[in-house]
C-alpha cells in the first residue's frame, strides 16, 4: 500500500472514532444512581399514624414510608442497597430477607421468636426448621448487631408444651450469601 492511502485510512478511522465518542456523550441519556435509603424501625411506634413524623424531628420523617414499627415492614419497603436501622427494643417477629439490604442495630435490638413461626426459609425436605431470621435467594444481605432470642421454644408445642421435634433456628440462609455478625 502506498503511504498516502495509509494516511487517509488513519485519518478517516480517527475521525470516525471521535464522531462515535461525541455521539455517545450527546445522545445517550444520563444514568442516575439512586442513593441508598435508610429505613428506621422502633417498636415504640406501634401506635404511630401513617404519614406523621414518628420521632418528632429525628431522622425518620414519615411513618409508613421511611419508618416502621416492625422490622419486616421495613424490610419489605427497602430496595437492594438500602439500610434498615433498628432502634433499641424487643421485636417479636419472624424476619424474612430476600434482597441485598443491610439490617443493622447499634442499640442492641432483640429479635425474639414467637410460638407459631413459619418454616418458609427451609428446604422442602426439612419442613421442621423454623428460623427467626431467614435470608433467602439473595447474594449479599447483611445482618449485624442483633440478639436473636429463641425463648427456648424449639421442640415445644405452643398449645400444651409437649415435644413436637420442631427445630427453632436463629438465622437460616438458603440459596443466599452475605454477612451475619
Amino acid at each position: 500500500m502506498n503511504k498516502r492511502l495509509i494516511n487517509r485510512l488513519y485519518r478517516t478511522s480517527l475521525f470516525a472514532l471521535i464522531f462515535i465518542m461525541l455521539c455517545s456523550v450527546i445522545l445517550v441519556p444520563e444514568f442516575h444512581v439512586k442513593a441508598a435509603s435508610i429505613f428506621y424501625v422502633d417498636d415504640d411506634w406501634s401506635s404511630a399514624v401513617p404519614g406523621t413524623d414518628p420521632d418528632e424531628g429525628g431522622p425518620a420523617t414519615n411513618f409508613g414510608t421511611d419508618s416502621f414499627a416492625t422490622i419486616q415492614e421495613a424490610v419489605v419497603a427497602a430496595q437492594p442497597g438500602d439500610t434498615v436501622q433498628v432502634l433499641a427494643g424487643t421485636y417479636v417477629e419472624q424476619v424474612m430477607i430476600n434482597k441485598d439490604i443491610i439490617l443493622t442495630t447499634t442499640e442492641g435490638a432483640v429479635i425474639q421468636a414467637f410460638p407459631l413461626m413459619d418454616a418458609d426459609c427451609t428446604s422442602p425436605l426439612l419442613v421442621d426448621n423454623h428460623p427467626i431470621v431467614c435470608i433467602k435467594d439473595t447474594n449479599n444481605a447483611v445482618v449485624e448487631g442483633f440478639t436473636i432470642d429463641g425463648l427456648s421454644l424449639g421442640d415445644l408445642d405452643p398449645m400444651d408444651g409437649t415435644n413436637t421435634n420442631t427445630r427453632l433456628i436463629g438465622v437460616a440462609m438458603r440459596n443466599a450469601g452475605g454477612t451475619v455478625q
